[in-house]
């Protein structure tokens, strides 16, 4: 019976010891992903520039929300754009207002390679624009076909043949 007991108190002493190493291999891994100690908007700056000039003429404000998160937006603007990485997966979060209906665009990149590589964040950010810009196109139809905008602008005295106009003018 006591040898017993020393071999499931060795056993269990192995299993902790196991568990131990495994959760010190985790973190050092999380460690390795995470953004190298600097911030955010510093290690993704040409994504976050191109998104600022895209979305905002570069009047956006960028606000750090954690060590892993932050938004770009302008007050009085019908878009914000959200960055996350954790654990090299890079997720952008682009949501936009089209007559008061939002729609929202997300993006996750896994594995993300060197992430201060010029190359890689405006390669990213013309595909994430180009994706956009399909996924606006339908829900434009979507809110247009609903009869919402027929709507907004009868109440501002525009009438539709008005607005197809000036749709057509700003093309």
């Amino acid at each position: 019976m006591n040898s017993t007991i020393i071999v499931s108190l060795f056993l269990l002493f192995a299993f902790v010891v196991f568990v131990f190493k495994k959760f010190s291999q985790f973190k050092r891994e999380v460690a390795s992903n995470a953004p190298n100690g600097q911030n955010l908007s510093s290690e993704f700056s040409y994504l976050i520039s191109a998104f600022n000039e895209y979305c905002y003429k570069g009047q956006g404000d960028i606000n750090k929300l954690d060590q892993e998160e932050l938004n770009i937006y302008k007050n009085d603007s019908c878009q914000i754009v959200h960055l996350h990485y954790s654990m090299g997966t890079l997720t952008i979060v682009w949501k936009f207002k089209y007559y008061q209906q939002e729609m929202i665009y997300k993006k996750s990149f896994n594995n993300v390679p060197s992430i201060n590589s010029m190359e890689w964040q405006l390669n990213a950010f013309k595909l994430m624009v180009a994706e956009f810009l399909e996924q606006y196109e339908v829900h434009k139809a979507k809110v247009d076909a609903s009869g919402i905008v027929s709507e907004k602008i009868s109440s501002l005295g525009i009438s539709p043949e008005q607005l197809k106009a000036a749709r057509d003018l700003l093309k």
